[in-house]
């Protein structure tokens, strides 16, 4: 029987020149589809990190029914382009995770999300056309409202919410885990840029509802638009 490696050796031979980058990424390509398509098996939820994380997170938002598109390389993980009913503004996802002793996302990774959704709005649009200040925190107003006093843009061209889905205390299992609660300045700053912060458990708590039948997939996509700070878990 032949091995992994004889495997890749054929691979790279028939391929006749190939560098170590470009097949490095060939084969992690190969290897993310066989796990979006379920041919390869995800570690259990509460050991899930890294892009394995990412893709398990784009795995269980298109079992509810959800268009999930990868972010922009070097930038956003994930985007859900918008639901119906109504016209709210596509999902921007950052997917983080922290080892046992980090049970919340940080000033850092609620920025970087924001960072991507400011751009994603066309927020840089509004700066380098010299209309004024961007005023941040209002990612749900599509338009420009301009203010008649301070000439102040509110609200965003392009609308987007930011949702940051955080596995903390990874390899604690869920029922093990201690309770959690955001740090003042990320609660303070995650409500003032109307960014939704989904801890897995929760999340998975809500694919699960949706699968059962004992909610929608628009009640957790009407959840997540209303919600800056913390998601809760499915009511019932």
């Amino acid at each position: 029987m032949a091995t992994l490696r004889d495997l890749v050796v054929r691979w790279v031979e028939s391929k006749r020149v190939i560098g170590f980058e470009r097949a490095q990424k060939e084969i992690a390509c190969v290897l993310r589809s066989l796990a979006e398509d379920g041919t390869l098996a995800f570690e259990d939820d509460y050991q899930l990190g890294n892009e394995e994380l990412e893709i398990k997170v784009a795995t269980m938002l298109r079992h509810v029914g959800w268009t999930v598109e990868r972010g922009r390389p070097g930038c956003e993980d994930l985007v859900v382009n918008r639901q119906p009913p109504g016209d709210q503004p596509p999902i921007v996802i950052e997917v983080k995770s922290g080892g046992e002793k980090k049970s919340s996302p940080d000033l850092r990774d609620a920025r970087q999300l924001d960072d991507w959704v400011f751009a994603l709005s066309d927020g840089n649009y509004q700066r380098k056309s010299g209309l004024g200040r961007r005023q941040r925190g209002l990612p749900r107003t599509g338009g420009w409202n301009i203010g008649a006093a301070q000439g102040d843009l509110i609200g965003d061209p392009n609308p987007h919410k930011g949702l940051l889905v955080f596995n903390g205390q990874r390899g604690v299992r869920f029922e093990e885990r201690k309770p959690v609660q955001l740090p003042a300045n990320v609660e303070d700053f995650v409500v003032q840029r109307c960014i939704c912060v989904a801890y897995l458990p929760v999340l998975v708590a809500w694919e699960s509802a949706v699968k059962s039948g004992t909610t929608q997939a628009g009640d957790l996509w009407a959840a997540i638009q209303r919600t800056d700070g913390v998601l809760l878990p499915p009511s019932g």
